[in-house]
């Protein structure tokens, strides 16, 4: 059974004495194909990987709770984020011994959860999940500086030329066989190819078909028992969506499920406390009380907010408003039903697309 989730640190304490967020330690790409390879995908060689499902398409046992898709995508994120700006000591509860470690059982309290829950080891251990989807890999090595090149490439991100590790300096840093850190796999080769190459093509180096997500959210989400890493997966999977349409995403709560994984209850919970909080809109389609047969009604459109209008205390929430509902004469008149036939199957290859596309519509009505 997977633990209720916690905040065992407030956002002050995530900035300043967990992570030490420097002006330029923010930003983090995250690869797009994440959303579908967690279910499970059909890697190069054409052999299925499992992940949270199996090749029909069904949970995998240890599968119980939807929180877990949720830990798995902020674990990813959190992992992408240390290696980066070399984040393996905070200052917490810091002592005369020195700088606390940022190891396993730390980051189980930063996603919110006990340090000694067990309830995600299989998607964290070596071989489990994660390992098996090529996301992360136990190593030994970590890095202590990341040094750049003096141009940039996109969106204000200066390009990496390379990482100075503890292996270079074994007189300081003597045997550190036995301390494991997680490599971003993704982030330093997006294939199987890449890395048998040699060919840095992760989201560290190219940031095509990915989604940024600043640190700020991960640590606001965090810091909210009530958001937590549900909150923070949904609110990037929306973010992603936003990417590619610039009228918002429009959704359905049954497809929301299906290309999430998470349960009805969590999708409808989350987006109330994403809205609530200023995090997200949503345009609230009315409800037709005797819809005809045949008739397609409207899902609701979902917009994302950057960081700086989240809201800063309880006492800034957002009034979530009621669903109208509509008769069919009433709706047909303000409103419209759906004439055509639209696809409301999860189209993979859609949802990997890339960052960079910008479409009219979304197809998941």
């Amino acid at each position: 059974m997977a633990k209720k989730n916690q905040a065992f640190f407030n956002r002050i304490q995530l900035q300043n004495e967990i992570f030490n967020v420097g002006k330029h330690e923010h930003k983090v790409f995250m690869p797009n194909e994440i959303f579908t390879e967690l279910k499970g995908y059909e890697n190069d060689e054409g052999v299925f990987v499992e992940g949270f499902y199996d090749k029909e398409g069904r949970k995998i046992n240890e599968f119980k709770s939807s929180t877990h898709i949720a830990f798995a995508y902020a674990y990813v994120y959190l992992s992408h984020y240390m290696y980066r700006y070399c984040k393996y000591y905070t200052l917490w509860n810091n002592s005369l011994d020195g700088n606390k470690s940022i190891d396993e059982s730390m980051i189980k309290r930063i996603l919110g959860f006990p340090s000694k829950s067990n309830s995600y080891s299989y998607i964290t251990k070596k071989g489990g999940i994660l390992d098996r989807l090529g996301y992360i890999r136990k190593e030994s090595d970590r890095p202590l500086e990341c040094i750049l090149h003096e141009h940039m490439i996109t969106n204000g991100v200066w390009e990496i030329n390379h990482f100075v590790m503890t292996s270079e300096y074994p007189e300081n840093y003597g045997n550190s066989k036995n301390r494991k850190i997680n490599f971003p796999v993704k982030a330093f080769y997006r294939g199987v190819w890449a890395e048998e190459d040699g060919y840095n093509n992760g989201t560290f180096w190219e940031i095509e078909n990915t989604h940024m997500i600043d640190i700020d959210i991960f640590m606001y989400c965090m810091a909210d028992k009530d958001l937590g890493v549900e909150a923070f997966y949904m609110y990037s999977f929306l973010l992603y969506q936003n990417d590619k349409f610039k009228k918002g995403f429009t959704c359905s709560i049954e497809n929301l499920v299906s290309v999430t994984g998470l349960t009805v209850e969590i999708v409808k919970k989350q987006l109330r406390n994403l809205e609530k909080r200023n995090m997200i809109t949503n345009n609230h389609m009315p409800f037709c009380k005797d819809k005809p047969e045949g008739k397609k009604t409207k899902a609701n459109t979902y917009g994302v907010k950057n960081f700086g209008g989240f809201s800063k205390s309880f006492i800034e929430w957002n009034v979530i408003p009621k669903q109208r509902k509509l008769s069919a004469k009433q709706y047909e008149e303000e409103i419209g039903f759906i004439v055509d036939d639209i696809d409301e199957k999860n189209d993979e290859t859609n949802l990997s697309r890339g960052r960079d596309l910008v479409l009219e519509e979304s197809p998941f009505e």
